[in-house]
């Protein structure tokens, strides 16, 4: 049973469908699960950390979440192109790691 679950989230890495008409319902997903968590001090504090004690140069040092507005915000129009052309220049299933 394992093994066929495996196989089957395989191909989900493997080869995502990246449909556009499902980006709407994922942005709507970023958003609840922002919500859910904002109100989390810890999780705060975790934000606040890595934007204030990582160095200027590292990924961390951002805003690291996204929501409705840092998604939506000023680059609705070009989000679609912007998205396909990040998945086309960086993503490749082998940087993935799966931890059972």
């Amino acid at each position: 049973m394992l093994e066929q679950v495996l196989d089957m989230q395989a191909w989900l890495f493997h080869k995502p469908l990246l449909k556009k008409d499902a980006m709407d319902r994922e942005i709507k997903s970023v958003e609840s699960e922002f919500q859910g968590h904002y109100v989390s001090d810890w999780a705060r504090i975790e934000q606040l950390l890595c934007e204030n004690t990582v160095d200027a140069e590292h990924n961390l040092n951002c805003f690291a979440w996204g929501n409705l507005k840092s998604l939506k915000n000023d680059q609705e129009e070009t989000l679609w192109d912007d998205l396909k052309k990040f998945y086309d220049q960086e993503y490749s299933a082998d940087r993935l790691r799966v931890v059972i």
